[in-house]
């Protein structure tokens, strides 16, 4: 009580001391402020909650308005859709953690880098087993990591698997949070071949929900939309080329303002299994770079790009590189024929980290992409 009485002064330097009332609401205050102080020091485990400090104004009967130092905790929700991303290997009997990033959710990646999934168990093991894409939109008693994921924040997830020359390899898992400011859409379209169609199989719409509706009844022709681009090509399509799609969603996307974006072709034995649609607005981005790098003479060279504001000299750098099998993020997921988290693009082994650090980049996706002879291209998703 004492210290908070200093700190309440008047101009002329005299202490003020409050009526009896008034004292204990200021010692509440103090005892408030250590115990923000402690919170504020857990707040990187609170799912990308963030405390700010308060100063308000109290007034004390019969005297002036003091201004103390009042620390109010104010939980403000960080916008950010995408919280994480993990890759999955298969060995033996059981999935084992192979690469993952997971912003300031400590806890959640310690966790999971000692966890291993059997065939069914969790949402990787789900897919394994069923060795089809799925989208959990609530992550109950089913979702192994569900405790440490609730207090992370983490709330929704994607998860679907790579298949290299023969069968699975991978399964990659994002990671995101509904209960946040961002807002972003995730999609899994699945291929009628006798049709030549590509019908909407699950979504989630997290702040867009009236352009999920619309999509859930559509289907595209082969090389029509995202979704049928992706099939008729074979590789990785970004949001550019939605100019093609049909003009209710194109004009809902722009209505929405969901501005980037990739669609990934899961192929299997030379054929389309199914397509991963990644959308986001330009104030929460999936990434800050959507990359596709195919292969030339053995080399990686740029086929595609999209990069947010201030990415420009990492743009121009990036359109001017060759990367050699084994160099860099798409190098290495090249090489290894398998899906690879880079939680720090700014460490000399990344090709371009003088560029990633001068623009801000420091975490990368990197998605192998296949055809009957291989890889065919690789995929990035740079924040």
């Amino acid at each position: 009580m004492r210290n908070v009485t200093r700190r309440a002064r008047l101009s002329g330097g005299q202490p003020v001391t409050p009526p009896r009332g008034q004292r204990a609401r200021a010692s509440f205050d103090a005892r408030t402020q250590a115990d923000v102080g402690f919170r504020r020091r857990l707040a990187p485990w609170f799912g990308g909650e963030r405390w700010r400090n308060v100063f308000e104004t109290v007034r004390f009967p019969g005297s002036r308005s003091v201004k103390l130092h009042r620390m109010r905790s104010v939980m403000e929700p960080s916008d950010t859709f995408l919280m994480g991303a993990e890759v999955w290997i298969p060995e033996g009997d059981v999935l084992r953690h192979q690469s993952g990033d997971y912003g300031r959710h400590l806890e959640f990646a310690r966790v999971s880098a000692a966890k291993t999934f059997r065939k069914g168990e969790g949402l990787p093991g789900l897919v394994w087993e069923q060795e089809r894409p799925a989208i959990w939109t609530e992550l109950g008693s089913h979702f192994v990591r569900e405790e440490v994921a609730s207090i992370s924040g983490i709330d929704a997830a994607l998860a679907f698997p790579v298949f290299g020359r023969d069968s699975l390899t991978a399964v990659v898992v994002l990671l995101f949070g509904t209960r946040v400011r961002a807002s972003g859409v995730v999609e899994i379209w699945q291929p009628n071949h006798e049709l030549q169609m590509i019908t909407h199989a699950a979504g989630y719409y997290g702040g867009f929900e009236r352009f999920g509706r619309i999509s859930r009844l559509l289907e595209f022709q082969i090389g029509s939309g995202l979704p049928g681009l992706a099939w008729e090509s074979g590789l990785p399509q970004l949001v550019e080329e939605e100019r093609t799609s049909s003009m209710v969603r194109q004009a809902m996307a722009l209505e929405s303002g969901i501005d980037s974006g990739i669609a990934i072709p899961i192929q299997r034995g030379g054929a389309l299994d199914h397509v991963v649609m990644l959308l986001s607005a330009q104030a929460t981005p999936m990434a800050r770079a959507f990359e596709v790098w195919v292969p030339d003479k053995q080399r990686l060279v740029l086929h595609r790009g999209r990069y947010a504001r201030g990415l420009e000299a990492f743009e121009a750098e990036s359109r001017e590189k060759v990367i050699e099998p084994g160099q860099g993020l798409p190098g290495v997921a090249f090489q290894r024929e398998l899906p690879i988290v880079f939680e720090n693009l700014r460490a000399p082994h990344f090709l371009r980290h003088d560029a990633a650090q001068k623009a801000g980049l420091e975490v990368g996706l990197a998605i192998p992409i296949f055809d009957v002879t291989g890889v065919s291209a690789v995929a990035c998703l740079l924040a």
